[in-house]
């Protein structure tokens, strides 16, 4: 993920990456206003690597910035923070497994699993100026800063506040001498200093204990804010309301002081006297006559009617303004073509990491559309790094914690058939919220442009990219065939073609795309695909293959448990996917439920590969896994045999089993759902001669 920053930079809160000829990081001063969105520097460890930003926080002159990966460290900029070519402003606090951080002026709180500690960046010490001991509720559960476990950290001493039993938080948002709290429900309290009406309960008196907001009781919010010393809610219709301080418009509700700074810019450049048929007295004073209009504070929340057409979707306050981003319910059009694949991307030996050298525009589009939506809290629970091992053994499966996803995912649908019609009465993807959707997939054969807002359409099947609210892993987002079609959970050519053309958009090899069907796995009788990113490499982009149809790239994986390979590259995404289409359509015509996985890896090869074949990523392998089905709910086990699992992701719900699990439980568990060997050798027979007929 890329930052940018740009706005007041006079103690280098900003830290703009700049070059010197020698191509070293310039030690030159700081600019004091940067005009155009300008990326952050990187944070380089001590191995010389450069670490990727995960988390920024800022006050008004100080950044910081938090990097889970490698030690988990913290850096900062600006005021207070030293020079150098060769940090360019930052400096360094012992944080190894901090998961969150909170900063203002004075202060700096982390969030590490077991503590809180809170550092006095006046007088760089060595040690924290206040610490505290926290257990969260569930393991691998994350700490939102300013909320902790029964409280949350203020601004100065003391720092933690405990907060009534009943109140379930789902985020809080500190002013000045405020606090605006949004619980689970979606109702709105306050407390704190209310001198300018910022706490909502219509009077100017302060609250030592948190007061529900009368006026916004019996309608849901979705997110609060809070200035210096106002505040704001939106809706969960997308309604913005407002309150407090208005002195300086901040509200966007006519404000003396705004007024009166307006005339003054117009006497200045002599816009007031271009109106001639009044002179400059006399519309001041018929301004002063109607000051009764203007509103300085205002006491209960206020609708502001923003727009009529458009809902307002996110929204933040500074000290004196606010800023919110509205969603006109048109989604972001994604548009590519054939150029837009990326066919340079290997695995370096030992390294997780698999890429080409920059990230692609798809990529920056879903993690970018992804992370937004998960600060805004449209998922069911927040995902943060997830504790993960890869297991001894010749597969290596990588094993990860995700208790979270276990207990807040909706409830599977009940399947009782692989051709189970669709049912509009049950939850489908129509019935998301529209904020879910991140774009909109359309390919132009002709060229096109790679993102475009409300292009037109040059063909007429889209794909619908939105998130999956209940993630397994950072980017897991879902894949729908145009929802309004209403089609069954049954692969299509148009939806393996995607597909597969995803991961070729992709220049990371640890994104991948997979599905389940009906009767294996599936949770939602509507056609979807899931797609996410996984950053360790898996066993089945390079496991040997047996020829099967080979001119129809149809292959037998070998090696790992019993199922079939297909691989594409660039130029055969549309041969490859009608290949798959007929293999799909025999098994459901069979009845046999199947799971499918996409991922980039080696070419197809029989005999032993070379340094450069099996390194390389250029093109798709996609393995489809012929199973036993499952019918009726879907039973909770430590982990569901589906996508991720049959090609060596494990996601577990429980502590106990992602720790005891060896590789030959999981192989048992596995081959309990597949196909009994003689069976799948039948099968096999009958897909070979199916497609050498067809």
């Amino acid at each position: 993920m890329r930052w940018f920053g740009f706005g007041f930079n006079a103690f280098g809160q900003i830290c703009v990456q700049e070059k010197s000829g020698r191509g070293e990081s310039s030690s030159a001063p700081h600019q004091v206003k940067i005009s155009h969105p300008a990326e952050l520097s990187s944070h380089v460890d001590r191995s010389r690597c450069c670490l990727k930003t995960s988390q920024i926080r800022v006050s008004w002159s100080r950044r910081a910035s938090l990097h889970l990966e490698g030690d988990s460290c913290l850096s900062l900029a600006g005021f207070g923070e030293s020079v150098s070519s060769e940090d360019c402003g930052i400096s360094k606090i012992e944080s190894r497994g901090c998961k969150d951080v909170f900063i203002s002026e004075s202060h700096l709180t982390l969030a590490f699993p077991d503590r809180i500690e809170t550092w006095d960046l006046q007088k760089r010490e060595k040690s924290p100026s206040w610490s505290m001991d926290i257990k969260t509720d569930a393991e691998g559960s994350d700490v939102n800063l300013p909320l902790v476990p029964g409280g949350y950290i203020a601004l100065k001493p003391p720092f933690y506040c405990t907060l009534p039993g009943h109140l379930k938080a789902r985020s809080l948002a500190l002013g000045a001498e405020h606090a605006v709290l949004l619980t689970a429900t979606g109702a709105v309290y306050s407390w704190g200093l209310g001198s300018h009406g910022q706490l909502g309960h219509g009077v100017l008196t302060s609250e030592e204990e948190p007061r529900v907001v009368e006026a916004l009781w019996g309608m849901p919010m979705t997110h609060v804010a809070t200035g210096g010393w106002h505040s704001a809610c939106i809706s969960d219709g997308g309604d913005l309301y407002v309150w407090g301080w208005n002195e300086s418009g901040q509200l966007g509700l006519p404000s003396r002081g705004l007024r009166k700074s307006q005339q003054k810019t117009s006497q200045q450049t002599g816009e007031l006297c271009c109106d001639t048929s009044t002179p400059p007295d006399e519309k001041l004073k018929e301004e002063e006559e109607h000051e009764d209009v203007f509103i300085s504070i205002q006491a209960f929340p206020a609708l502001l009617d923003v727009s009529s057409s458009c809902e307002i979707r996110a929204v933040s306050c500074g000290s004196r303004h606010t800023a919110a981003v509205t969603n006109s319910n048109m989604s972001i059009q994604f548009v590519y073509s054939h150029q837009h694949f990326v066919t340079d991307v290997y695995r370096i030996s030992g390294n997780n990491s698999a890429k080409n050298s920059a990230s692609t525009k798809f990529d920056t589009a879903i993690q970018g559309g992804w992370a937004d939506r998960m600060a805004r809290g449209i998922f069911r629970y927040h995902l943060g790094d997830l504790k993960t091992r890869v297991l001894l053994g010749s597969h290596g499966y990588v094993a990860q914690l995700n208790i979270q996803r276990g207990i807040e995912r909706r409830k599977p649908q009940e399947i009782m058939s692989i051709k189970q019609e669709f049912n509009a009465k049950q939850f489908n993807f129509n019935k998301i919220k529209h904020d879910e959707i991140i774009f909109e997939m359309i390919k132009d054969k002709k060229g096109g442009s790679p993102l475009t807002n409300n292009a037109e359409c040059p063909q007429p099947q889209k794909m619908v990219v939105l998130v999956n609210v209940s993630p397994l892993e950072f980017g897991h987002c879902l894949f729908v065939p145009d929802p309004a079609h209403c089609h069954p959970q049954i692969l299509t050519k148009f939806a393996i073609h995607v597909g597969i053309e995803a991961v070729l958009l992709s220049s990371d090899s640890g994104f991948r795309v997979g599905f389940n069907s009906l009767g294996a796995f599936a949770s939602v009788n509507h056609l979807h695909l899931h797609g996410y990113y996984l950053d360790h490499p898996l066993k089945i982009e390079s496991k040997p293959v047996k020829p099967l149809c080979p001119e129809k790239g149809f292959y037998r994986i070998l090696d790992f448990p019993a199922g079939f390979l297909f691989y594409a590259e660039s130029e055969e995404v549309e041969k490859v996917a009608q290949t798959i289409c007929e293999v799909t359509d025999f098994l459901v015509n069979d009845n046999i439920a199947h799971n499918l996985f996409l991922t980039r890896g080696s070419p197809a090869c029989v005999q032993t590969q070379g340094e450069k074949d099996f390194c390389s990523r250029k093109g798709v392998r996609v393995a489809l896994w012929p199973r036993i089905s499952c019918f009726g709910a879907k039973e909770e086990s430590a982990f569901n045999v589906a996508l991720c699992e049959l090609a060596g992701h494990l996601p577990f719900k429980s502590k106990k089993d992602f720790e005891r699990m060896t590789e030959k439980d999981v192989v048992d568990v596995i081959q309990s759902y597949l196909l009994p060997e003689d069976e799948f050798h039948q099968l096999e027979q009958q897909l070979t001669e199916h497609l050498l007929c067809s």
